[in-house]
């Protein structure tokens, strides 16, 4: 699908029925990320601003997931064992809040985003339209957050969707941290050690 038929798309899908396309986040829950970084270079809170599929360069974003094996997949690691030397993190969230739902998109649309190959940032125009496009539309300026398939998770057969958003604007919370053999087995170490109750991912 060239980018100008695809824009046209989403603009027509948007305006049709907005409603189809928000999903509604229940407190509490929990969500993963695995810091791209080794242990030593691991810095508490961390938020980059690089840009990726799913934001724009200079936007403060995370990628978490709902999965720990869906962080691994993201970053093409092995999601069955091994990744001792990364940081895995622990988030939490204790309010509701609303997302824009990229699965719920019609398929053609979902698999337009990952038809563009090459390098990054000219393989990821089709998602950046759509965050183009749902900044512009009525009917999703409350939603400071992305729901959308795990490309790598999907080549590998990890179900998952990746949850992007920075953290700070929805009040998310790092309560803890550990290995990701921790993580497999659903063991945490906490940050706080005031914090009583950790909603698994």
């Amino acid at each position: 699908m060239q980018d100008d038929e695809f824009r046209k798309g989403v603009r027509d899908l948007l305006a049709e029925n907005p409603g189809a396309y928000r999903r509604q986040i229940n407190a509490p829950t929990g969500y993963v990320r695995i810091a791209n970084v080794k242990g030593e270079e691991w810095q508490p809170g961390y938020i980059s601003s690089g840009g990726g599929r799913w934001s724009n360069e200079g936007e403060a974003a995370s990628y978490l997931a709902e999965r720990i094996e869906t962080c691994a997949a993201e970053l093409g690691l092995d999601v069955k064992a091994g990744n001792e030397d990364f940081v895995c993190e622990l988030w939490t969230i204790d309010k509701q809040f609303g997302t824009f739902d990229v699965s719920r998109m019609p398929v053609e649309y979902q698999e337009a985003f990952f038809e563009d190959k090459g390098t990054a940032p000219g393989k990821w125009e089709k998602s950046r339209i759509l965050l183009q496009e749902v900044g512009q539309a009525s009917g999703f300026e409350d939603l400071d957050a992305i729901f959308a398939p795990s490309a790598s998770g999907l080549a590998t057969g990890i179900e998952g969707l990746c949850f992007v958003a920075d953290p700070r604007k929805l009040g998310l919370v790092q309560v803890a941290t550990g290995t990701y053999s921790d993580f497999l087995s659903g063991k945490y170490t906490l940050i706080d050690s005031s914090e009583k109750d950790v909603p698994k991912a």
